[in-house]
């Protein structure tokens, strides 16, 4: 036989062994794969400015008085991407007094906060909310029961990383009456640098006993800097050389879950939510 036909035939052959072994053991190894296509972008709602330092502004349209509130809050994550929090702050009151000009109050509030985002294809669509309450001192010649709430509502195009939509706000004093107003907004280009762009990479250290696939490692790591931890559980078929895992989430993963898909040594589908919005990668 030809020196040639010999040395590419064993070579040929050990590339069927290696296959073959490897269609024996499946899927062993760290593996990754980012995602940055705007139809699976996703964001982290928590770490948004107006959560974190919430202005309530209320200046309607049809009278001359106005309420500037400001505080600190802290937004805490729940599962499905959604957002509460609840605790006391420093309150700042600016507001137009009846003489005119312009006057500030400080005082103690107890504040809520409340937040969810969803996503269909390339719009990402959510609402948050921050009330406050607490009472002032010598707040136009008495004592006064405060209140304030603001709401926006809004929608992200993922394909022009811009946000729109509106804003409510209301607030009252005990014996002075209340005030509210509305206003839209956007689009306008996204510019919290804690919201980071969207894209979110998948982290995988897996094993292979049999038919069943294990994960030492698996993550999602958002652009805000965001961990998702997950459990790992799979199976894999040797005769298609094909892999099914499901990852489930906990802790601030928790009711999140994602399907993957590999054939032989490279993930192709990802498929489900990851904090409230759907994702379906297709490789």
């Amino acid at each position: 036989m030809n020196k040639k036909v010999k040395f590419f035939g064993a070579i040929l052959s050990g590339l069927l062994a290696a296959s073959a072994a490897w269609a024996q053991t499946g899927p062993s190894g760290p593996y990754q794969l980012t995602v940055g296509d705007a139809s699976n972008l996703v964001w982290d709602l928590a770490v948004i400015e107006p959560l974190r330092d919430v202005s309530i502004e209320v200046s309607p349209s049809n009278s001359g008085g106005w309420v500037n509130i400001h505080f600190v809050a802290t937004p805490v994550r729940a599962s499905g991407g959604k957002v509460a929090g609840a605790g006391t702050s420093t309150v700042t009151l600016e507001y137009e007094p009846e003489s005119g000009g312009t006057a500030t109050k400080t005082f103690t509030g107890t504040y809520k906060l409340s937040g969810s985002i969803s996503s269909s294809k390339s719009i990402a669509k959510g609402s948050f909310s921050g009330t406050v309450s607490g009472t002032i001192n010598d707040f136009e010649g008495a004592t006064r029961n405060v209140k304030a709430t603001g709401s926006t509502s809004f929608a992200i195009d993922n394909a022009t990383k811009t946000v729109s939509g509106n804003n409510k706000a209301s607030a009252s004093a005990s014996g002075l009456g209340s005030i509210s107003s509305k206003d839209t907004f956007g689009p306008k280009d996204l510019n919290d640098p804690d919201l980071g762009n969207g894209n979110w990479t998948l982290d995988l250290t897996l094993a292979t006993s049999g038919k069943v696939v294990t994960a030492s490692v698996a993550n999602v790591t958002l652009s805000s800097g965001l961990v998702l931890p997950f459990t790992a559980k799979g199976t894999y078929t040797a005769k298609t050389q094909s892999t099914k895992i499901v990852l489930t989430g906990t802790g601030v993963a928790k009711g999140t879950s994602l399907q993957i898909g590999m054939i032989g040594n490279q993930v192709k589908t990802v498929k489900g939510k990851l904090l409230g919005q759907s994702v379906n990668v297709a490789r």
